[in-house]
């Protein structure tokens, strides 16, 4: 059995990857939501493209952690 306080934790993770995901979304495609453009600044623009790139790599950090603890808990634990 796993820990609840641990599964709690990777739920967290779980709605913290889909805000990452829709912030991703919401740069590369400049719109907040339909009808709603986003506006970046020129000034900000590299900016807004490293921080892309963060987003990007901190998402596919959560993605390797959240498939090992789905097969873990497909697979019993160990």
């Amino acid at each position: 059995m796993s820990d609840p306080a641990f599964s709690m934790f990777v739920e967290d993770c779980r709605s913290e990857r889909a805000s990452l995901i829709g912030m991703i979304e919401a740069f590369q495609g400049k719109r907040m939501n339909p009808g709603t453009p986003l506006e970046i600044p020129d000034a900000l623009a590299e900016a807004t493209e490293a921080v892309v790139l963060s987003f990007q790599q901190t998402l596919l950090a959560l993605n390797k952690f959240i498939d090992v603890y789905d097969a873990d808990a497909r697979g019993g634990a160990r």
